[in-house]
């Protein structure tokens, strides 16, 4: 009876719509896509999305479960010059959160990207992009416990990215580097307005990484990926919580992936990869750490107007909060599925553990519901229904929430 109602408009959509054979990934309704605005030799995509939103557990803590309204604002402009060989793009994005009852939730993110696309000849390319970004940690949670509720805390990441892609014959090489550095703001406890020191937490890494596929003329590339990381930690003005003092967090992360990247055609979209993990610890007090990674993210095209996703990830991960790491594990599902040509719907669900080299562990249920309507190309409606659920064997770490949300999205 689960299928029906996806045939159904699957068969609908065939009948009225000439692009019914185009899966939803691919399409590009130009009646319902914004037009742009140039702006000398750019062509930018603004908008504007607007939130209200609904939870039942503001903090995210079952030891003081209040429910809020949340406002969110979100401006953004995408776009991009394109000069011949060469082109440059920007990304700019940023949310507002306005909170009814619990203003001291109130805080704003941005991220903002610059690249630049270079053509260096016909068989090579360089890739460049600059990153400013701010965010903000909702729980502040140690490796051996969790705090009680306090207000956000402040993070800004600065980076610098840049790649080499060669396509010598029938391969394609990869050579990347990156660096990137987080700078932590303190914060205050609720029930008291104690200070909690967090600017301690400032992380320098550093990397490079080389990635190779082979186009055999299949509906797969076979690939194989290695990279290197450096991480230098600030922990000098730690005057809060046990286990960092005298400890050097400075570690080296090693890793190794094999797999299929598929090409686009076919019922199949994705990449399928595994492979070796391994952390060296600066500090001879810590353990070093080795795991098997996992990179599988699949679309499969059940029919044009109903596509799955398919997600299994097994990662270190990068947690400034634990003395030593922390390897994650996911796994996600979902489905997006057109009724007709402007309401969109979508379901997801995903399960996530957190393993701390202590003993601890975390594990957390998420799924949603939502929807979306296209009115025209200016403007989207929008809703969803949200639910968490995380166990741990942490102190207060368990919490569910279920979030309800409406939108208004306007293009300009």
């Amino acid at each position: 009876m689960g299928v029906c109602p996806l045939v159904f408009g699957y068969g609908l959509s065939m009948a009225a719509d000439p692009m019914a054979g185009v899966p939803i990934i691919d399409r590009n309704f130009k009646k319902l896509e914004p037009k742009g605005v140039h702006v000398g030799k750019f062509l930018l995509y603004p908008s504007l999305q607007s939130d209200v939103q609904y939870t039942n557990n503001v903090l995210q803590t079952n030891a003081q479960k209040e429910s809020d309204k949340i406002f969110v604002l979100t401006p953004e402009v995408t776009g991009s010059a394109d000069f011949g060989a060469h082109t440059i793009s920007i990304d700019a994005r940023g949310e507002q959160y306005l909170y009814e009852q619990y203003d001291s939730q109130n805080r704003l993110n941005y991220n903002a990207e610059l690249g630049a696309n270079m053509a260096i000849s016909t068989a090579a390319r360089l890739d460049v992009k600059l990153i400013a970004a701010q965010d903000h940690n909702r729980r502040l949670e140690e490796s051996n416990a969790v705090i009680e509720p306090a207000d956000p805390v402040q993070y800004n990441r600065t980076g610098f990215l840049t790649e080499l892609i060669l396509k010598p014959s029938n391969m394609e090489w990869r050579l990347g580097a990156a660096v990137n550095q987080l700078q932590y703001k303190n914060t205050r406890r609720l029930s008291d307005n104690a200070l909690l020191v967090q600017n301690d937490r400032d992380r320098l890494s550093y990397g490079a990484t080389v990635d190779v596929t082979f186009d055999a003329g299949l509906r797969f590339k076979p690939a194989l990926g290695i990279s290197y990381t450096q991480f230098d930690f600030d922990r000098r003005n730690f005057v809060s919580g046990a286990g960092y003092s005298g400890v050097n967090q400075n570690r080296q992360r090693y890793a190794a992936l094999a797999g299929v990247e598929m090409v686009p055609v076919g019922k199949w979209r994705g990449q399928a990869k595994i492979g070796v993990g391994y952390e060296v610890a600066k500090d001879k007090a810590l353990d070093n750490q080795a795991t098997n990674l996992v990179d599988i993210d699949l679309t499969y095209l059940y029919t044009p107007l109903t596509n799955f996703n398919f997600e299994f990830e097994r990662f270190f991960e990068d947690d400034t909060n634990a003395t030593q790491g922390v390897i994650q594990t996911r796994l996600a599902a979902s489905v997006l599925h057109e009724l007709t040509r402007q309401w969109l719907l979508s379901v997801g669900i995903s399960q996530e553990w957190r393993d701390f080299q202590n003993g601890n562990k975390d594990k957390t249920l998420a799924g949603f519901v939502g929807a979306e309507y296209k009115i025209n190309r200016q403007f989207s409606l929008g809703g969803a229904i949200e639910y968490t659920d995380r166990e741990s064997n942490r102190d207060n770490g368990d919490f569910d929430e279920t979030k309800a949300m409406i939108r208004l999205k306007t293009n300009f």
